[in-house]
């Protein structure tokens, strides 16, 4: 019985990594890309455990693009989804729907702010980032009733 708990991390933390990283490849018209980080906030929305999602989307998204920025956005990212749903832990409030939302939008303005700096086209960031919250609400509907409604 231990070895099969033991075993159960592990092996849920590869799936994750394995997903985050085609997730990271997929995009629409080679522009945008709104699936990696909008199923990190659906994942971690379904009670699986960010301890286990954040570093397998940290892991995954270094190993598809390691430059600075792309380093740093995915890094606010991370945080945008942990401070918040730890200070829910500490405050013993539930969070909403839409305030999940508003965090994955801010989770995007690091790479607005980086494309904008940059002098790239920010507002396929913008677009990514409406996208990929649009992504995470299907996606919540969809792990849902997988992983919480068996």
């Amino acid at each position: 019985m231990k070895i099969k708990k033991a075993l159960y991390y592990p092996i849920v933390f590869i799936i994750f990594l394995g997903i985050f990283y085609i997730l990271n490849h997929a995009s629409v018209g080679n522009l945008i890309y709104p699936f990696a980080f909008s199923f990190m906030f659906a994942l971690c929305w379904s009670n699986q455990k960010p301890w286990l999602v954040c570093p397998a989307y940290l892991i995954a998204s270094i190993i598809y693009d390691y430059s600075f920025a792309s380093i740093i956005s995915n890094i606010c990212c991370v945080f945008a989804l942990i401070v918040p749903y730890y200070i829910h832990i500490l405050l013993k409030k539930n969070i909403k729907i839409w305030e999940l939302a508003i965090f994955a939008g801010i989770s995007q303005l690091a790479n607005i702010l980086f494309s904008y700096f940059y002098g790239q086209a920010y507002y396929y960031n913008i677009i990514s980032m409406v996208v990929g919250i649009m992504f995470m609400y299907v996606s919540i509907f969809i792990l849902d009733s997988f992983f919480t409604k068996g």
